[in-house]
């Protein structure tokens, strides 16, 4: 699990292999919250942030890194989500200020990311670090910190 410091969640570089991949998600219907695949690589993305503005911004810089976008909803949409539902090769969360059910959904979502294989990447603050670091054990992710003050 790496954890980093940042002020803006896309500051940090990361080792992903933005080439062509399996193509597992190729010919799957739309819907389910999924966004217009935008992107040209085969490598998708899923984003789940409650700010609406930072999860349009994090889809459109996802779309102009040439990935394709899964899913792009709030985090209590995922707990909606069938457990079967394909989250892509990336999964990026932002949950500055975390409660009780959404600490429940952020470990359920750790869970399928790590049987998936998938990377996931959270950016929180530090108000809420212990509670999602707890969540968080076994995908190995990443989690971006939001410097205080």
């Amino acid at each position: 699990m790496q954890i980093r410091s940042t002020g803006v969640m896309g500051q940090a570089a990361s080792h992903y292999n933005y080439g062509q991949s399996d193509d597992r998600h190729a010919g799957e219907p739309a819907g389910g919250g999924r966004v217009q695949d935008r992107g040209r690589s085969g490598m998708s993305v899923s984003i789940f942030a409650d700010r609406g503005y930072l999860r349009a911004e994090m889809a459109e810089d996802a779309a102009a890194a040439g990935l394709r976008i899964e899913h792009a909803s709030d985090l209590g949409r995922l707990s909606d989500q069938p457990e079967a539902a394909s989250l892509g090769d990336l999964v990026l969360v932002d949950c500055p200020v975390i409660d009780g059910a959404e600490l429940a959904t952020l470990a359920q979502l750790d869970m399928r990311v790590a049987k998936a294989g998938s990377q996931l990447v959270v950016s929180t603050s530090m108000g809420s670090l212990d509670d999602v670091f707890g969540c968080l054990d076994q995908s190995e992710p990443q989690i971006l910190v939001a410097p205080s003050g």
